[in-house]
């Protein structure tokens, strides 16, 4: 039998005559109430109301508050607390990028620009192209001050020695042994006279890299194979006679992708599908590996001025190794293809990378990093929008230079304003 009793705070509890005599706490007071031995009765509720409960009747439940403007009073658990202004939550901003800009620029070959060194200590731009040329360009003017060939073949390579003012240039030849034996792809030329002092034959099939040591005594060559595993991968040179030094196998590769000399003197590095390596150049022999079984596959390579980081091109990404520390500092990531061409600043901190993408009209992207903080700077574009094949800092200079594949060159540097 359901009965009903009142408390002093008008609340009406409901229970059952079973619990007579028994107390409990009234919820809405908390007042302790005992339940008389003759309790009012109260026939039992209808169905159509569940409130009615045996249960403890509950105050009910305070308003929603309205929705607070976006800078309001933050209530806390605390009544004590203070009040806390709640500050709308910032939005994340966008890096700001450095203002750099084309300075100048140059029609320099007929089709892509294959090949890019410096000569005279950035003074000279050294270019090869797809007309088969070799030319040599004053970077203060634009002005050309001389040119080689043409040539059988595409120059693909392009190194500088500042000590004897020698050039050498690979050609984008096989090694195909004909009648007449061997045919030459790599020539060395006197860039005072313009006169060529040797041609020889390296590698079996294409030379990818060209390497001077400090004093000219020695010049590297990088390259494939033909899938050929005793051939070597890294070959040393008498570069007067033409004269082999050594030579090697620089992984377990059928190719040398590029070699870049230690600013240090210290050796030459080579690039290879998954590995970098340093060869001495006293004794020709590997000294070094720095990177090995990743999934990287180098496409290009640079080492930074103060010889202490590298930089490997790879898929989408260029990589950083500290080689003071032995470790890899990351990966500078947000290109659209193989990172095919990278160089070091002056400052041994911002390096530039050019991804290359295979379809000709596909444009590329140039995008200049702090490496050590892995901040992207700023993306460079060309004036007419080409695709840049080789980029390259101006030595001990705030300049980048910059080869397309219409045959452009452009020059780079920060907007004055």
């Amino acid at each position: 039998m359901v009965v009903v009793i009142e408390c002093a705070c008008g609340a009406k509890l409901k229970t059952t005559a079973a619990q007579a005599g028994k107390s409990g706490r009234c919820p809405k007071c908390g007042a302790i109430v005992t339940i008389p031995a003759t309790p009012s009765a109260e026939p039992p509720p209808v169905e159509a109301a569940p409130q009615a409960a045996v249960a403890p009747a509950t105050p009910p439940p305070p308003s929603a508050p309205a929705p607070e403007p976006e800078s309001a009073v933050e209530a806390t658990s605390d009544p004590e607390a203070p009040a806390v202004e709640r500050r709308p939550r910032p939005k994340a901003e966008e890096p700001v990028l450095e203002p750099w800009q084309v300075l100048r620029s140059w029609q320099a070959h007929d089709g892509t620009l294959t090949a890019m060194t410096f000569a005279g200590d950035g003074r000279f731009l050294v270019t090869g192209g797809a007309d088969r040329l070799v030319r040599v360009w004053d970077l203060a003017s634009g002005a050309e001050v001389a040119s080689l060939g043409p040539f059988d073949y595409v120059p693909r390579v392009v190194r500088f020695c500042a000590a004897t003012r020698m050039l050498a240039v690979a050609l984008e030849r096989a090694h195909d042994a004909g009648e007449g034996g061997p045919a030459a792809n790599v020539l060395l030329f006197d860039l005072n006279t313009r006169e060529q002092k040797l041609a020889f034959s390296a590698h079996r099939d294409l030379v990818l890299g060209l390497a001077f040591n400090t004093d000219g005594s020695i010049l590297a060559t990088g390259g494939d194979c033909a899938d050929d595993g005793d051939s070597p991968t890294i070959c040393f040179w008498q570069p007067t006679t033409g004269e082999p030094l050594g030579s090697g196998r620089a992984a377990d590769t059928s190719e040398v992708r590029e070699l870049t000399p230690d600013p240090l003197g210290r050796g030459v590095y080579a690039a290879c599908w998954q590995t970098i390596t340093r060869w001495e150049w006293d004794g020709c022999e590997l000294k070094e590996t720095v990177n090995s079984g990743s999934w990287d596959q180098f496409r290009s390579l640079s080492v930074s001025p103060d010889g202490r980081y590298v930089a490997g091109g790879c898929f989408e990404y260029l990589r950083i190794w500290d080689l003071a520390e032995a470790r890899t500092l990351g990966h500078l990531t947000g290109y659209n293809a193989d990172v095919t061409s990278t160089s070091w600043a002056y400052d041994s901190r911002r390096v530039v990378g050019a991804s290359n993408p295979e379809g000709r009209w596909e444009p590329g992207l140039v995008m200049l990093w702090d490496a050590l903080d892995h901040r992207l700077l700023a993306e460079l574009t060309t004036q007419s929008g080409a695709k840049v094949i080789e980029v390259r800092f101006v030595p001990k200079r705030p300049l980048i230079v910059g080869g397309d594949n219409e045959g452009a060159v452009s020059l780079w540097g920060l907007h004055e304003s």
